[in-house]
């Protein structure tokens, strides 16, 4: 796979769980990075601008190219979920943050959980 052909399947697998995660409401722009321009000099990596809706996913396509299509598409489910458990890290790491504002996060990621596995479970016509 060449770099051009790796950002049009990521594209497709942003465009795939999306609404499997319910992240309609989200806007995400995708874009290619250095290993020096991420955090973390890994594969992948999510930011969002709390307590907006807009997330960026940055990946590095060196190293993604070395992945298999399987491997790709775990590496952005994984930092697509970052979408829902973002909140809750937030409000964890401020200096000054209520019991109430972390219950807050808590269930609003809880709310979130459930309404993916409600999402998948009427699918399955279960």
């Amino acid at each position: 796979m060449k770099e051009k052909e790796l950002n049009k399947f990521i594209m497709k697998l942003v465009e795939k769980y999306i609404p499997i995660l319910c992240l309609e409401r989200f806007e995400i722009l995708v874009k290619s990075a250095t290993e020096k321009e991420m955090s973390y000099h890994n594969n992948a990596e999510m930011t969002c601008a709390y307590p907006y809706l807009g997330y960026d996913l940055k990946y590095c396509a060196k190293n993604l190219l070395g992945l298999t299509k399987k491997e790709i598409e775990g590496v952005i489910a994984h930092e697509l979920c970052h979408c829902l458990t973002d909140p809750l890290y937030v409000k964890a790491t401020h200096r000054y943050v209520t019991s109430e504002e972390l219950t807050d996060e808590r269930e609003r990621l809880t709310d979130n959980i459930s309404q993916i596995v409600l999402l998948l479970v009427n699918k399955r016509g279960e």
